[in-house]
């Protein structure tokens, strides 16, 4: 199939580099020409891609050829670069592909001379092409799509307009779930900042920052008495940051929360734009009895949706994670015997209206729930949105596309003569 592949690109060549007398240009674009024999290399191409068939004329073809030239003059006159080294790297890499479907280096190059060619000729041809589509592709980019901006409305209206059209989705599960982080309680924390307090007091009096922040400090930086180094703007969490960035050499902050925990820093030093500071954490890191009391309220949740209270008002609730519990707790809804890959075990066995067991990852507990059984039907706005968004900005696209190039003509000199 390859060498099918290579005969056909060889015979492409050999019509644009021999082109005789015979050949008549058909086509004037700017500076460009385009010959009889760029025409047929184009529907030959086409033909050799599956992608030519009885509805598609060859003034079709011509015209979309002309149009590409019309971008890549384009992209040349905004002065767009393109990376010699990628392109010659794609050619290279794309004549090894044809290469390698010959048992020997000698093979090739002799289907190579055949044609009169060589691997030199072969190679600026796919260059001459990447290159082209490079322009292309930028001036597309940067001129057209980067200027496409789809609202929430566009995509309701494109929904609505083209509706009857889309596939109907097959029969479902609506899945939900419910997270809940399990976090230090007040009393955890009120006890993590009363022992910083008695650490500051103690710092107050004198004591070694650097000591006290081996012996006491949860972060990583105990050992080294505190110290981060220096770091710039934007390198840690902003609290802690604009603390740092407040002191003066050789002063202490007062006690600070972050997300973290709560903080001690002392600034050392102060060089360019960077700070160079030691800190003391406390972090808030839940007990087991924290663990346990989770554990519990998401034992009450379970009781609560097996009495009948609705798992959406549950999740809005209770749940950690606002993106899904905005949505009522809802994470999509799935073909039957396709699950969210992360969580397909825990909503396998499910059946409609069950919820699962509490289960344990990491520092979160987890309730999941398979809702009800989805008919099939057509998909609901909120299913699809990413996709509807998609096809409305393709067509906004082809739109922009065309009032950009019928701009274009008006610039750049286009005579067809085919």
């Amino acid at each position: 199939m390859k060498k099918q592949i290579l005969l056909l690109i060889l015979l492409m060549v050999a019509l644009l580099s021999s082109a005789e007398v015979l050949d008549r240009i058909i086509a004037k674009v700017g500076n460009d020409i385009l010959l009889q024999s760029d025409l047929e290399k184009q529907m030959m191409q086409m033909r050799s891609a599956g992608m030519l068939d009885d509805s598609i004329t060859e003034q079709d073809i011509l015209e979309q050829m002309v149009e590409f030239k019309l971008v890549v003059q384009k992209a040349k006159d905004l002065d767009y670069v393109i990376n010699d080294s990628q392109i010659n790297a794609m050619a290279e890499r794309r004549i090894e592909e044809i290469r390698k479907s010959f048992e020997t280096e000698t093979e090739f190059l002799n289907e190579l001379k055949k044609s009169n060619m060589n691997r030199f000729d072969l190679l600026n041809y796919f260059k001459d092409m990447y290159k082209e589509q490079s322009l292309r592709e930028q001036v597309i980019r940067y001129e057209i799509e980067s200027k496409i901006e789809v609202s929430d409305i566009e995509i309701e209206e494109f929904y609505n307009q083209n509706k009857a059209e889309l596939p109907l989705r097959k029969p479902s599960y609506k899945l939900g779930m419910i997270l809940l982080q399990i976090k230090a309680s007040d009393k955890t924390k009120q006890q993590r900042y009363k022992e910083l307090e008695q650490i500051y007091e103690r710092i107050s009096r004198g004591e070694s920052f650097s000591e006290l922040a081996k012996k006491n400090s949860d972060c990583g930086s105990a050992s080294a008495g505190g110290d981060l180094g220096y770091f710039g703007r934007g390198e840690m969490v902003k609290t802690f940051e604009n603390t740092a960035y407040s002191l003066k050499p050789g002063e202490v902050s007062d006690i600070i929360e972050t997300q973290f925990g709560y903080h001690i820093i002392k600034l050392e030093d102060i060089k360019e734009n960077q700070v160079r500071a030691r800190h003391i954490l406390k972090a808030l890191t839940p007990t087991k009895l924290d663990s346990l009391a989770h554990f519990k309220l998401m034992e009450q949740v379970i009781q609560r949706y097996n009495e009948g209270e609705a798992f959406g008002q549950l999740a809005r609730k209770y749940s950690s994670d606002q993106e899904t519990a905005l949505k009522d707790g809802v994470i999509g809804i799935f073909p039957h015997g396709q699950y969210p890959p992360l969580y397909e075990d825990y909503f396998k066995d499910l059946q409609p209206g069950q919820i699962s067991e509490i289960i344990q990852i990491q520092d979160m507990y987890y309730l999941f729930a398979n809702l009800e059984d989805v008919p099939e039907g057509v998909y609901e706005l909120e299913e699809i949105k990413d996709n509807v968004k998609e096809m409305a900005f393709m067509e906004k696209k082809q739109v922009f596309y065309q009032e950009w190039i019928d701009k274009i003509k008006q610039e750049i000199y286009v005579e067809i003569t085919y």
